[in-house]
């Protein structure tokens, strides 16, 4: 049964998809705190869509020459 309240997850694997990386490189942003925020259900790590939402909006520049968030300032939610 299914919640429409209830939160969209994507694992490592579909997050790399989605942002065109590998898994390695989603992995390694996870240690380095780059990339979204992540949340560990029974051991397995998984991105509420809203959370991934959320840091692609703080990543959306309109110009090259906009600052760049520092990877600790992506991270926030």
């Amino acid at each position: 049964m299914s919640n429409e309240n209830s939160p969209t997850f994507l694992d490592t694997r579909e997050l790399a998809a989605r942002h065109r990386k590998t898994p390695q490189a989603i992995r390694a942003a996870r240690v380095t705190g780059g990339g979204p925020p992540f949340v560990k259900i029974g051991g397995a790590v998984r991105y509420r869509l809203s959370d991934i939402e959320a840091y692609e909006a703080r990543n959306t520049f309109t110009s090259t020459a906009a600052e760049q968030p520092t990877a600790a300032e992506s991270a926030r939610p």
